[in-house]
């Protein structure tokens, strides 16, 4: 019975700790863009078929991240990366 209560004891002292590691650290990454592809097939009158992806022609495609980290005393760090 000892040991049923111990291994209780330690379940519940591992479940709160993750709980409060949790709550005290809070981070997030936001993965973001646009694509603008389309892919492009073409035959000639020879009977050349030509496939292909391409730029779209409205919008640049583009990809990005967002982060921030809660470093503590009420602290936010925040970051961005976009590519050109």
């Amino acid at each position: 019975m000892k040991l049923n209560q111990t291994a209780v004891a330690a379940t519940l002292m591992c479940a709160c700790a993750g709980a409060f590691a949790q709550a005290a650290a809070t981070s997030s990454v936001t993965l973001y863009g646009t694509i603008d592809q389309y892919l492009n097939y073409m035959s000639s009158s020879s009977g050349a078929k030509i496939k292909s992806v391409s730029d779209g022609a409205f919008l640049r495609s583009r990809i990005g991240l967002k982060g921030t980290e809660d470093i503590g005393g009420g602290m936010a760090s925040s970051s961005s990366w976009k590519a050109p």
